[in-house]
């Protein structure tokens, strides 16, 4: 229900602005990206690289948020790098956490979840629901918030190293944790622009490189409209 917006240059961020989830995002997005482009003193003309949080979130949200930065990559020819929310949340716990499961709403009592760990480098590797190592850039499921608890007792009595969690779903579930489980500071719940701009630079520096005609969202569930449909006996 809301979106930010940050340039990065090298691994510093030169202003990062949040707009107001009561405001019309679609309207308020792109004049949002030329205010905070402007306000680090720079123009359209001097960003090399887009970077975009492809989901899981708001059906809504995440159609805008990735037809826009596919719209500006197209008009200036910029390479663009879609990001995991849940990869864009775990980015941000501090250096001495070893073991995340993240969480992002998904309403009807369920959350979009994902678990990773730090690999040899430090790095954050997604792990896949049997505990193993994903080749996906996020090994997201949808479950219901009950069942996502118990899975917590489970995991953290299965490796010795504590087990954290964080996300916005956390301000409803976090008094129904398990007591090994711990929970992130709240000022990390939020997936930022600036995380998904740190995460898209590590990964183009890397090598990666998305099509911006392919580039879509994740949508780890169908929408609403899908379900209704095929819920509707046939005329």
């Amino acid at each position: 229900r809301s979106a930010s917006v940050a340039p990065l240059a090298g691994d510093r961020a030169l202003a990062e602005q949040v707009i107001d989830g009561g405001l019309r995002t679609a309207q308020r997005l792109v004049p949002t990206i030329d205010e905070v482009v402007r306000a680090a003193d720079r123009s359209l003309s001097d960003v090399g690289l887009l970077a975009v949080a492809v989901g899981p979130g708001s059906f809504t949200g995440l159609r805008i948020g990735v037809m826009t930065a596919k719209t500006l990559a197209y008009a200036l020819d910029l390479p663009v790098i879609g990001v995991g929310t849940l990869a864009c949340i775990t980015h941000r716990a501090p250096p001495d956490v070893s073991r995340l499961g993240a969480v992002f709403p998904a309403e009807r009592g369920q959350v979009y979840a994902a678990n990773f760990h730090r690999g040899a480098a430090g790095a954050w590797v997604p792990r896949d629901a049997a505990g193993t190592d994903s080749v996906e850039v996020e090994s997201v499921h949808l479950i219901d918030a009950s069942d996502w608890l118990a899975e917590l007792e489970s995991d953290a009595a299965s490796v010795a190293s504590p087990l954290y969690v964080s996300g916005p779903p956390l301000a409803t579930l976090r008094d129904r944790l398990p007591p090994t489980v711990r929970c992130l500071d709240e000022s990390l719940w939020q997936p930022t622009a600036r995380a998904v701009a740190e995460l898209a630079l590590r990964d183009y520096q890397a090598g990666r490189r998305d099509d911006v005609w392919r580039l879509t969202p994740l949508y780890v569930r169908r929408s609403a409209a899908e379900e209704n449909r095929d819920a509707s006996p046939p005329i």
